[in-house]
This record gives structure tokens, sequence and C-alpha cells, in this order.
């Protein structure tokens, strides 16, 4: 049953990336150009909580949180025509403003290990 939730989990990720990208493209078009990133993280939180409070796994519920970390940013830059592993100097969001300061120029490095800790802690999850 895990398999199937997380793959719903990054098809959530991916449909999350497409919305907020057409409310970008939307406040662009109207003049303003925010974007509420804690909102999104705080919706995101409360989906993972689902699974947490179903399954009581928190190996599981810590892999669904870095599939966001490696899936949200890839399609969202996808969907918005740029490098997919691009890096806002500017973005408010508490990841890129971290990477910005660690001196990274793009986020491969970051979305590749994410992935990587999202499939071990699924395969942990479902061997334990």
């Amino acid at each position: 049953m895990k398999i199937p939730i997380y793959l719903l989990g990054l098809l959530i990720n991916v449909s999350m990336a497409w919305l907020h990208n057409q409310l970008r493209l939307a406040a662009i078009k109207k003049g303003t150009k925010a974007i509420s990133h804690g909102w999104w993280g705080l919706l995101y939180c409360g989906l993972c909580s689902i699974p947490l409070i179903w399954i009581h796994d928190f190996y599981f519920v810590g892999s669904l949180v870095m599939v966001h970390l490696s899936a949200f940013p890839v399609a969202l830059n996808t969907f918005a025509g740029i490098y997919p592993f691009s890096l806002s100097k500017t973005s408010t969001a508490i990841t890129d403003r971290m990477m910005v300061s660690l001196g990274l120029k793009d986020t491969e490095i970051v979305n590749v290990a994410a992935q990587l800790v999202s499939f071990t802690l699924l395969l942990i999850s479902i061997l334990k």
C-alpha cells in the first residue's frame, strides 16, 4: 500500500507545481509577484500528516517530505519554462535562500540527494 501512496505523493507534488505556476503567471499578469511559499509548505505538511496518522510510520512520511524537496522544484521550474534545476537568487523560499547562502549555483545536487534519501526512507519503511 505504501508504493501507491508514494506515487500519489509524487503526483500531488507535480500537480501542486503546475497549480503554483498557474497562480504565479496570474499574479505576474496582475502586476504582483508575491508567492506564498509558507502557505504551500503548510498545505504539503498537512497532506503529509494524513499518512502519518493513517500508517504511523515516520520513515514513510520522511520519504514523502524528501520527494517534495526533489520533485516539486524541478516540476515548477519545468512548468515555468526554465532550467529544471534553476536556483533563484531572489526567491523568498527558505530552501532557495539556504542553497544560495551555501554558494550553490543550481539545485541539481540537492534534488538528486533528496530523491536518493526519499527512496532510502521508503525502502526502510517497506522492509521494517
